[in-house]
């Protein structure tokens, strides 16, 4: 994965490999920001109507971010079984009650695997 924006150069070779997305979020009670990384089209529709709703709702809620929550989560059988999140905005909140987001100084911790 690789920032968005920024290029990625040439596409790998092989089919091994596909488009991917990273989150990071902060949860109700914690001081940290949590990181999601998924290739799952259901999370990406998900994404997309939820930023539909943010697009909607922002004018109205000048330097406010806003608060999301989980609605429900939607079993699609096919080939495999996916599950499909439904995100809503329910709140928002000023940018001094959100978790300031670490430099890239901060981010060089060693993952345990």
């Amino acid at each position: 994965m690789v920032p968005m924006g920024e290029d990625i150069g040439e596409m790998p070779e092989g089919e091994n490999w596909q488009e991917g997305l990273r989150l990071q979020v902060k949860m109700p009670g914690e001081d940290f920001r949590r990181t999601m990384m998924s290739s799952a089209i259901g999370l990406w529709r998900s994404l997309d109507r939820l930023h539909d709703q943010y697009v909607e709702l922002a004018p109205a809620q000048p330097g406010k971010v806003p608060v999301v929550k989980l609605l429900d989560v939607m079993e699609i059988k096919a080939r495999t079984t996916s599950y499909m999140p439904s995100f809503g905005i329910v709140g928002w909140i000023g940018p001094d009650e959100v978790l300031q987001r670490p430099t890239r100084g901060d981010l060089d911790d060693q993952i345990p695997f």
